[in-house]
């Protein structure tokens, strides 16, 4: 093996300063996420549940136990219970609750209501008959 010669230095170059622009980064991260469920309540829909069947109590007590002056006053619950019930409805295809409570408070305002049209007729007929 020879011994290398000694190698120049080389010649310097001049450097130019550049400003360079970095893009700011977005860092990756882990994030607190909170997921927060609001209870949705549809009042409308169970009061009118609540009065058809406070309704249908009233009418079945006054019939079974022959309070027909307490079968005056029950057609108040089936009336109100269409009316919230049906509110009800409307709200409840908007959130998406109370829907069955809100059916079965008009469904059960509508057949109270029709038993009474068909009492009230059914006694019309029958002053009718009698002469009255």
């Amino acid at each position: 093996m020879q011994p290398q010669e000694p190698r120049e230095k080389p010649a310097s170059v001049p450097i130019q300063s550049v400003t360079v622009q970095q893009i700011p980064s977005v860092q990756a991260g882990t994030t607190n996420v909170i997921h927060v469920q609001m209870k949705t309540i549809n009042n409308a829909a169970t009061a009118g549940f609540v009065l058809g069947l406070i309704g249908a109590g009233t009418t079945m007590f006054a019939v079974v136990l022959d309070e027909f002056d307490l079968c005056l006053f029950a057609w108040l619950p089936a009336l109100l219970a269409i009316i919230f019930g049906h509110i009800g409805a409307n709200k409840a295809s908007k959130t998406g609750v109370g829907r069955i409570s809100a059916i079965t408070g008009y469904v059960l305002g509508y057949v109270i209501l029709s038993l009474y049209i068909v009492a009230i007729v059914f006694l019309l007929l029958l002053l009718r008959d009698l002469g009255f």
